[in-house]
């Protein structure tokens, strides 16, 4: 955790808890028993009030750092909060199932015809080209790439069975 992730509450209050805290085990020696919160107010020259949220508030100031259950296995508070950066268990197993199933109906196509489309739509390790960049790296003309593409995109969307042996 690094130190942007820690959460400070307010100077006066940190201050005021520290005294409370302090004085709580000033009166615990010189009484013998937990304070009151009497006793604690008009030691400190607070309110009852006062003296009561101050109580409240050190017992909401929790560690992310600190375990969620009894032991060091039931992990951190931390690690129960959700990654609104995360993408949901469901939707990275549904893309991981999405990129094989494309995998697979490129991977039907010549190694050709596979490069054009990873290169045109940005597959794999590839960024978006156009037809004229794929066809300056083939030595044909951007319209015969854009016209293979196309060719190649009819064949796999009338290729009934091919996509029912790949679903299945």
């Amino acid at each position: 955790m690094g130190q942007d992730d820690i959460v400070t509450p307010p100077r006066v209050i940190a201050e005021n808890s520290n005294r409370l805290r302090t004085k709580q085990k000033e009166l615990y020696g010189y009484l013998k028993k937990e304070p009151s919160i009497a006793e604690l107010a008009a030691s400190m020259d607070m309110s009852h009030k006062e003296v009561e949220e101050l109580m409240a508030y050190n017992d909401a100031i929790v560690s992310l750092n600190s375990y969620s259950g009894q032991t060091e296995s039931d992990g951190e508070l931390g690690d129960l909060i959700a990654d609104e950066l995360a993408h949901a268990p469901e939707d990275a197993a549904l893309t991981v199932t999405c990129d094989q199933l494309l995998s697979a109906v490129i991977n039907t196509l010549s190694p050709r015809h596979q490069d054009y489309i990873r290169r045109y739509f940005g597959l794999g390790d590839y960024s978006v080209h156009t037809y004229q960049e794929i066809g300056n790296l083939y030595g044909i003309t951007g319209n015969s790439v854009g016209e293979q593409v196309r060719l190649v995109l009819r064949r796999l969307s009338w290729n009934d069975k091919l996509t029912k042996d790949l679903l299945r």
